[in-house]
């Protein structure tokens, strides 16, 4: 297997060449200034062929690709610009990182804490962006990079573990798994998956959710959602990222059901009507059971409903 030799977050030979084309991002300039410097400079992804010449030197070993992602995260995603701009940056640096990671067949606890991060790093994207109308950013791309990062990341937990290690963080990213794939099957992966993981409450809390919105059943569902909010683990926020997409459309489908159950589902609208006494549902009530952030985004989401006849 080949050992990176290099030992910059980019190197002296890319360096040199994105200096004379001027292929430098606003990120890797000097302060207050159009002028590159290299300190800051990120190894850009460029697509393998097999014509393409590999050599150590311009490979990262693992620790200079742990702290350069560290880098990315720290200082880049902390940084005043504009989210979509940097995202578009580290989303391309991720890529190069897990390209060295690849080219050196690595996979150790340096190797399983960047591939986290990089995948946490697409949970947040995928929610913070998910109104994003620049042609720039594609959702379905992003989810793309997520799969790219957490298939390896579960890969890896197997083969540490089948070597005798455990990795602190894998429920929870097992559970990110059965998340991302509320519409499909995850019988065959739950079968392969090892019982600790099975039965942790993170990869439990997923499975039920899991289970329930395969099941329409909207009260179990928002249920295990909400208990998301009260847990004091900082991966409750990307779990409810991942839910983000999900909510709306189990609210319809719990409007739907109210409404079928009740004479009519009329939420606190107080107005005349002359062919039938409207019922009225408080929105904090509504706030509560469907898990809304507000009274207030309750009663948007019902005003954005067409009446049922």
């Amino acid at each position: 297997d080949m050992k990176g030799a290099c030992e910059w977050m980019c190197g002296s030979k890319e360096i040199k060449e994105r200096q004379k084309f001027k292929d430098i991002s606003p990120f890797e300039m000097k302060v207050n200034s159009r002028e590159a410097d290299p300190s800051k400079m990120i190894k850009k992804y460029i697509r393998s062929t097999s014509d393409t010449a590999i050599v150590p030197e311009d490979v990262r070993p693992p620790p200079v690709l742990r702290k350069t992602m560290q880098y990315l995260i720290g200082e880049i995603l902390d940084s005043e610009y504009p989210f979509l701009e940097i995202y578009l940056f580290i989303r391309d640096r991720a890529r190069a990182i897990r390209q060295d990671f690849i080219y050196q067949q690595t996979c150790d606890a340096t190797s399983v804490e960047v591939y986290e991060q990089m995948a946490r790093f697409h949970i947040l994207a995928h929610h913070l962006l998910c109104d994003e109308k620049n042609t720039l950013y594609d959702a379905h791309q992003n989810m793309e990079q997520l799969t790219n990062c957490l298939i390896p990341l579960l890969e890896m937990y197997d083969e540490l573990r089948w070597q005798g290690n455990t990795c602190l963080n894998e429920s929870e990213f097992r559970s990110y798994f059965i998340l991302l794939h509320l519409n499909g099957s995850i019988s065959a992966e739950l079968s392969q998956w090892h019982p600790d993981i099975i039965h942790s409450p993170d990869v439990q809390l997923a499975i039920q959710i899991w289970t329930s919105f395969d099941c329409k059943n909207w009260t179990k569902f928002f249920s295990r959602v909400s208990q998301f909010e009260f847990k004091l683990k900082p991966h409750s926020y990307l779990s409810l990222c991942l839910l983000a997409p999900y909510l709306h459309s189990m609210r319809c489908h719990a409007i739907h059901c109210m409404n079928k159950s009740h004479v009519s589902f009329i939420f606190q609208l107080e107005f005349e009507s002359s062919q039938r006494k409207e019922e009225i549902y408080p929105f904090i009530h509504l706030q509560k059971i469907l898990n809304f952030e507000n009274e207030e985004e309750s009663k948007i989401f019902c005003d954005s409903l067409e009446p049922e006849s």
